[in-house]
């Protein structure tokens, strides 16, 4: 079907389409429609544009773009904000530099007015061209961005990255010259580009902010803590090697134990029947089962009890003690071994079933390489790291890797993965002078693409031995409670995760909700289990979650991820639990 008559030229005319019908020509240059992806919580739920999240990304998508290392850029976001920035800013000869709203979004509230003006029968943001020193972190605070929040603009520092640079000598940056309050400086917006920069302007200073120490949620003194903990540590420990560490015991009666060097799973019933026992043990009371061996355990532990709040602040609820496991000591003995000067690595991941201390190893390690009075770094959120080193700790943004190369000892680099740090940050991977040591579940998403680099390699923690959890329980939550400790052990495997979780439920009047919760966890694995039973053949970590059911520990010690074996802590509760799943799929079991 054609628009015109026989041997019409409308027939073949561009913009037609085949049935006749005229192709209507859409103009979006007044900004009707943003483009995809939409970045940054710009549009939230597509019903309006977000000011303040644009002005966030400002920074965000600044720093790496003119700071990062030429052909380094792996955010495809970061890319396609520099992009959408190129195309809808105008900067006006007045020195105005506008950004283009979008006319079908409605612009939230929460921005004031008097930033969006209208010029050409089109709405603009507003920025300032150049402003102070002091301007310029005020207008980053009202981004409000995250990481800014309750900071005073007085504690943002600028620093004059760049000037009369070209390109290619990006990575050559060393230079951190404080700017002052009153300096003028030229705006981000004024000369943001694409990511693919053919060249720097020579007139150009860039800016970077110093980002702030993170704030952990419900923190009280917010990212005061860390710091204010991380330098009252630096002045106490630098080399000094006993401060904060004295010998401790525990004496205990120990029951025979299993595979998983637990109770035994033998005198285990129901669930009341348990916290009956549990209490009359608490309460000094004894039960049929209480035959016990006299044992004694000792080993160093490190008194953190002034130092708590800034080590949840940090993101690792250590405790008032840190127990150094031998299996910590040998651990960083061999990680000396790797990363010795003419070692073969510069980074490696420490595995391990979950629950069993993986954090509580990296601060060993820091306040380790405190009393040896060497450089050490540490990241728990994607918002930066705190590097501590012969002249006191401060904190970097995860793409500033010039204070980390710039020092004269290798770095050792620690970084804790979790729900915000997936795997390291690039100022760790990418820096020479930096030997990467990240705790992580065995999930192969946490560690195996960021290892290729360093030749995958792996170090597997073993599991706690029962009188490490018995120390444990003593110094954290009282001698009262060990026989607390060998139940739940018995129950649910020897986690230091589920002694301190468990302790507090207790502490609260909610253990019976605790064990109903872990019961659940084992449950949904054992249905699991019953709908593919191969998944208990396989030790390779491709699972978007570790079994409950089956734990893993090193078979022998060396670098090799596949040598390894498994075993159940908790058999009893597990077989009833696979026994029930397998009937319910299928009655005749």
């Amino acid at each position: 079907m054609y628009p015109g008559p026989e041997n019409s030229p409308l027939n073949h005319k561009n913009a037609c389409c085949a049935d006749g019908v005229r192709q209507v020509s859409v103009n979006n240059s007044g900004g009707g429609l943003p483009p995809r992806p939409q970045l940054y919580r710009f549009f939230p739920e597509s019903r309006m544009f977000h000011p303040r999240a644009y002005l966030s990304a400002v920074q965000r998508v600044y720093e790496p773009i003119f700071m990062q290392e030429p052909g380094k850029m792996d955010l495809l976001e970061t890319e396609a904000f520099a992009k959408l920035l190129v195309s809808r800013i105008e900067v006006h000869g007045d020195g105005t530099v506008l950004f283009q709203l979008f006319k079908d979004f409605a612009v939230d509230l929460s921005m004031p007015r008097d930033r969006i003006v209208t010029r050409d029968d089109k709405e603009w943001l507003t920025t300032p061209t150049t402003c102070t020193v002091n301007d310029f972190k005020e207008l980053i605070k009202k981004a409000k961005q995250p990481a800014f929040n309750d900071i005073p603009a007085t504690r943002l520092h600028l620093w004059n990255k760049v000037n009369n640079l070209e390109r290619e000598n990006l990575k050559m940056i060393h230079d951190k010259k404080d700017l002052s309050e009153g300096a003028r400086i030229s705006n981000p917006l004024a000369t943001l580009n694409t990511v693919f920069l053919e060249k720097l302007k020579p007139t150009q200073i860039h800016i970077v902010l110093w980002r702030p120490p993170p704030r952990a949620s419900g923190s009280p003194k917010g990212e005061d803590d860390v710091l204010e903990t991380f330098n009252t540590l630096h002045g106490l420990l630098w080399g000094n090697a006993g401060v904060l560490l004295s010998s401790r015991s525990v004496t205990y009666g120990a029951e025979t134990t299993n595979e998983g060097k637990n109770v035994d799973q033998s005198n285990i019933t129901d669930e009341a029947e348990n916290i009956d026992k549990g209490k009359a043990r608490d309460e000094g009371g004894t039960t049929a089962e209480d035959m016990h061996e006299i044992k004694t355990h000792t080993c160093d532990v490190f008194n953190l009890q002034e130092h708590v709040d800034g080590m949840m602040s940090l993101g690792i609820s250590v405790g008032s003690h840190l127990i150094v496991r031998q299996e910590y000591v040998y651990l960083r003995q061999e990680l000396t071994t790797i990363f010795e000067p003419h070692g073969y690595l510069n980074g490696i991941a420490i595995l391990g079933q979950p629950g069993i201390g993986k954090s509580l190893f990296l601060v060993y390690l820091l306040l380790a390489r405190m009393q040896d009075a060497l450089p050490v770094a540490i990241e728990t959120s994607p918002l930066g790291y705190y590097l501590i080193n012969n002249h006191g700790v401060s904190f970097h943004s995860t793409y500033d890797r010039d204070p980390l190369n710039l020092e004269d000892k290798v770095v050792w680099g620690l970084s804790d993965s979790n729900i915000d740090l997936i795997i390291p940050s690039m100022a760790f991977t990418r820096s020479p002078n930096v030997r990467v040591i990240q705790a992580a579940s065995p999930r192969e998403d946490r560690w195996y693409d960021w290892t290729k680099t360093v030749g995958r390699q792996q170090l597997f923690m073993d599991v706690w031995e029962q009188e490490e959890l018995a120390l444990l329980t003593e110094v954290q939550f009282g001698r009262q409670h060990l026989d607390m400790m060998f139940r739940i052990c018995s129950q649910w495997g020897p986690s230091p995760h589920h002694i301190v979780s468990a302790m507090l439920a207790l502490a609260s009047g909610n253990i019976s909700t605790w064990e109903k919760f872990m019961h659940s966890t084992i449950e949904y694995d054992a249905e699991e289990l019953a709908r593919d039973p191969s998944s208990m053949a396989t030790t390779s970590f491709t699972a978007s979650r570790v079994s409950s059911i089956l734990w893993v520990r090193p078979e022998d010690r060396g670098i090799n991820l596949y040598k390894i074996r498994t075993f159940i802590p908790n058999a009893a509760i597990v077989v009833e639990a696979v026994r029930k799943a397998f009937h319910k799929r299928n009655p005749i079991y």
